[in-house]
């Protein structure tokens, strides 16, 4: 039977990342008969141990009609000498050299599934260290999704490692033959400096590039983990539970309400549990716990971060030039009975289709991101970035093009509109006059 999807699977060549992802592989093509995997192998330069040979071993033996293996050529005198001239950074530049073979093969694979009617690509599987490829998938429209080779603890201490490093300025290479402990959420007991990874702590390009494949990881649309539950249950509990996992988006709106340099009033509130749809709560802990380390301290002059605000009042404030929304239709009569321009940022509902309207059709806004759409029972959402925030704010307030200019005054002489729809003889006052009229129409008479 032909299977209905196909991934492309691309490890690292090493044998302790390769054994391990053609096992899940072969899980994977073992459960369900309707998938396919392709193996694209990255070659090892100047590789003559016996590795290769046992690699080559263990793939002839796991071959089979949905599990195939394709091996990539390679510029061995090229990654060669990048060896020779920056061993600490040859990891990263050995997946970018593979980045056009990769995109090749898999245009090829494209094109034979238009004239074959093969089965479709369904996305990549990437090692960890090979999530660079994520931009090639991109490329192709096709999702990514991440194998980690190593344990779910190790995974949560990479995302904690980049946590401190991104949002709390703290330079991890520091604890460098250091005795100091870290508190690590997916650990029960405190972590010695002295046992991370020697990438981490490295001064050169090797905590950059972990700190960069942890950035990545979260960006891909799943993680599967070489690990079970069972094992590693504390960890595994700690990565499910959302208040264990830093609030990412939070942090991008901080960064870019900060650099920005506009006044602004922020009413952040907790989202609620994955999986329930329900109304967001308030904050109970210290609100440094989830923003930028700082970020209170330095924006105290310019900025206010509050809970549950009453939004028409506060957008009926002259002060106001802006107001960031997530397009919701009451929202969005208010920001313009209010004469109050807006930047769209929909979540879900009806509340994309409202963005377009108002952005593309009206012209009455401008956009963060309009296809942004959270998923209420998963809670997966795309992080939108600090500089695409940042510069939804820049087009309403700082006046830099002259159709943030249209859209301004466009959205006065709405806002003059929305008024003289309700006074006598206006379009809404009319069509309630009309109502009246009907249901006064089939009033029977006792």
């Amino acid at each position: 039977m032909k299977a209905a999807a196909e991934l492309v699977f691309i490890p690292l060549p090493g044998i302790g990342h390769l054994v391990p992802t053609v096992e899940m592989a072969k899980q994977l093509v073992g459960r369900d008969h309707r998938l396919s995997i392709t193996f694209l192998i990255m070659k090892i330069p100047l590789d003559k141990s016996k590795v290769s040979s046992s690699t080559q071993s263990l793939l002839l033996t796991a071959a089979e009609d949905r599990l195939k293996f394709v091996y990539l050529p390679q510029q061995e005198a090229a990654l060669a000498e990048l060896l020779s001239k920056n061993p600490r950074n040859f990891l990263s530049e050995f997946v970018n050299v593979n980045k056009q073979h990769v995109r090749d093969h898999v245009k090829k694979m494209m094109i034979s599934t238009e004239l074959t009617d093969s089965s479709r690509l369904a996305g990549f599987v990437v090692d960890m260290f090979c999530t660079p490829m994520m931009a090639v998938a991109a490329e192709f429209g096709l999702p990514t999704y991440a194998f980690v080779t190593s344990g779910c603890a190790f995974l949560g201490l990479m995302f904690h490692l980049e946590t401190l490093n991104q949002y709390h300025n703290q330079d991890v290479t520091e604890l460098k033959d250091s005795d100091a402990e870290l508190e690590v959420p997916v650990f029960v007991n405190a972590v010695p400096a002295k046992v991370l990874p020697s990438m981490v702590l490295s001064e050169e390009e090797g905590s950059t590039f972990f700190m960069e494949i942890s950035k990545r990881l979260r960006e891909t649309e799943g993680i599967m983990v070489n690990t079970f539950e069972e094992l590693e249950s504390y960890a595994v509990k700690c990565l499910a539970k959302d208040d264990k996992v830093p609030p990412l988006q939070v942090r991008e709106i901080a960064q870019a309400l900060e650099q920005s340099g506009h006044r602004f009033l922020w009413p952040l509130r907790q989202p609620p549990p994955k999986g329930k749809f329900a109304i967001p709560g308030e904050y109970q802990e210290d609100l440094s716990q989830v923003l930028p380390e700082g970020f209170l301290e330095r924006t105290t002059k310019i900025g206010k971060v509050i809970g549950w605000a009453q939004q028409a009042a506060v957008q009926s404030h002259k002060s106001v030039g802006c107001f960031v929304s997530h397009y919701g239709w009451n929202s969005t009569l208010e920001s313009l009975w209010c004469r109050v321009p807006m930047a769209t940022w929909p979540i879900y509902a009806e509340q994309q289709m409202n963005a377009f309207q108002l952005v593309r059709e009206l012209g009455l806004a401008v956009e963060i991101k309009l296809d942004y759409r959270k998923d209420v029972e998963t809670a997966k959402v795309n992080l939108v970035t600090a500089n695409e925030i940042e510069n939804g704010i820049r087009k309403l307030m700082e006046n830099k093009d002259k159709s943030s200019e249209g859209i301004k005054q466009k959205v006065k002489e709405m806002s003059e509109k929305s008024k003289t729809a309700i006074e006598e003889g206006g379009s809404s006052y009319n069509y309630i006059e009309r109502f009246f009229e009907v249901v006064m129409t089939n009033v029977h008479s006792p």
